[in-house]
């Protein structure tokens, strides 16, 4: 395990011990990147106080610990008005309140206009700045979150404490009651949203960068340069943020957070170099934030999807196992025998994962919520729903299982997967031949599309032998197909095609 906290694993379930700690099914599509930055943006109990990813022997031996800033008088301001009413209690009323009269206190017009007053100026602001949510969903305004366009926009999860909450302040007056809680009256150490999926994948790049430290230099500049380059609203957020804290002229006790990592099984290793160049590749591409936070959060998915699938594989002592794409599944045309031969594939993958679970459940009986032990059959299942079905939902979510009932499911692509494995693949500015291009979705990612690479895994006994596999190149040449109209192919011939980044490189 990565950190070696032995003892300490073995507190954890089943699904922990073997797959990372943890993974579980809330989390949606950008709260794997939003924890993953979280993480590497916070104070840790490791390295210097600024570094994203320290280099140091300690990262293998300790429990490593981070400490996000709450910033919850800025999230108050941003989501409360549009939240759903539950959530909304008497004591963030009077706090909102306040803030805005705090903010307006400081406003200075110099506007002819009639309709510019200090209300409209409130309302700029927020929705400027909800505008770039990432996280609404049915959730109270403490469990939303905003895109990582800054640091300031990278919020820790807290719950609202809903009975407590309820009953504060008594008499809606700026008290010392109010002062202690009105920040601090928060679940901070729960897992519902940001389940550790970040985690998990930020102790992954941690190792991976320990491990080849010459990467450490393209991936923490890239990652700086992603959120800091709308420096507006980190001022604008640092504004409002200071002025609520310092509004009244009395201090208000702010909320301290301190999470533990938890630890990453040694199958991930065999992932490590490729994720790093994936991520140099993605970020040193010059696209705008918007679009490389978009891809980046659907491919650190894909990775988290691959790295787990090859730890499973390392459980039950098998080679890498490998995915078969039906690139026309989201079309609704497949091929025939590559439909079939992609519902196999998908077949296996998840018999994969139950294999492992059965093979290691032995002495894996945990306590279930009264303290019970658990039965084996009770532990596979729970593993089952934190692991196998967390996948899943996953791939679905990301687009690469089809389709969403879970009739003939197998795996496909869709141009967010698409545009994260060029970016990823291909450095920027840089162009190789489609057949190239193949072989590395292939070797980074166990991808099959064409013939080539499904003889491979035959050659390696990890597929069936057919005495025709020609169906594939229909695959093949749809891929090629949704290559040129992503914008990604040029053909010099009948027998040639080049696969090309198009963005320049640069942070």
């Amino acid at each position: 395990m990565f950190p070696e906290l032995n003892e300490l694993t073995e507190k954890y379930p089943l699904q922990s011990k073997l797959f990372g700690h943890r993974f579980t099914q809330n989390q949606t599509l950008y709260e794997y990147i939003l924890e993953f930055l979280l993480v590497a943006v916070s104070k840790k109990n490791i390295g210097e106080e600024n570094e994203l990813f320290p280099l140091t022997a300690d990262v293998y031996t300790n429990e490593i610990s981070y400490m996000p800033e709450g910033r919850v008088g800025l999230k108050r301001f941003v989501f409360f008005e549009k939240s759903k009413q539950e959530g909304r209690f008497q004591l963030d009323t009077m706090a909102y309140d306040l803030c805005v009269s705090y903010i307006k206190n400081k406003i200075e017009i110099d506007n002819t206009k009639e309709f510019i007053d200090e209300d409209y100026v409130i309302s700029l602001f927020q929705n400027l700045l909800y505008g770039f949510n990432a996280v609404i969903q049915n959730r109270s305004w403490f469990a939303q979150s905003l895109l990582p366009i800054c640091k300031e926009f990278i919020f820790p999860e807290i719950m609202g404490i809903k009975d407590k909450r309820k009953k504060l302040p008594y008499d809606n007056q700026f008290n010392d009651e109010f002062k202690k809680n009105v920040d601090t009256l928060f679940e901070k150490y729960r897992y519902n949203f940001m389940a550790r999926g970040g985690e998990v994948f930020y102790l992954h790049v941690l190792k991976a960068i320990n491990d080849y430290k010459e990467y450490k230099s393209d991936i923490e500049k890239g990652f700086e340069s992603l959120i800091s380059q709308f420096k507006e609203f980190s001022n604008l957020s640092n504004y409002i943020d200071k002025t609520w804290r310092e509004g009244s002229g009395e201090e208000i006790e702010t909320i301290k957070i301190n999470k533990t990592l938890g630890t990453i099984p040694d199958g991930f290793n065999a992932r490590e170099e490729k994720t790093l160049i994936e991520l140099c590749n993605i970020l040193n591409s010059n696209m705008h934030p918007f679009e490389k936070i978009d891809i980046l959060s659907y491919g650190i998915i894909l990775q988290i999807m691959t790295m787990t699938y090859q730890q499973t594989r390392n459980l039950i002592e098998k080679q890498p196992g490998f995915l078969i794409l039906d690139i026309n599944c989201n079309r609704s045309n497949s091929h025939e025998e590559v439909k079939k031969l992609a519902v196999n594939n998908y077949i296996q993958y998840e018999e994969d994962y139950l294999k492992s679970l059965y093979k290691n459940v032995k002495g894996n009986a945990n306590k279930d919520k009264f303290g019970e032990d658990k039965s084996e059959k009770e532990t596979i299942d729970d593993a089952i729903e934190d692991s196998i079905k967390v996948y899943r939902k996953l791939g679905k979510r990301i687009g690469i299982i089809r389709p969403i009932n879970e009739k003939g499911m197998r795996f496909t692509l869709n141009e967010n997967i698409l545009k994260f494995l060029v970016t990823s693949l291909i450095p920027p500015n840089s162009k190789i031949t489609l057949n190239r291009f193949l072989y590395k979705i292939h070797d980074h990612f166990k991808i099959v599309i064409g013939q080539v690479e499904y003889k491979k895994e035959v050659t390696n006994g990890n597929a069936d032998y057919l005495s025709d596999i020609s169906f594939l190149d229909q695959n093949k040449e749809d891929f090629q197909l949704m290559l040129r109209e992503c914008g990604f192919l040029r053909e010099l011939s009948d027998s040639t095609s080049i696969v090309e980044n198009p963005y320049k490189g640069g942070f």
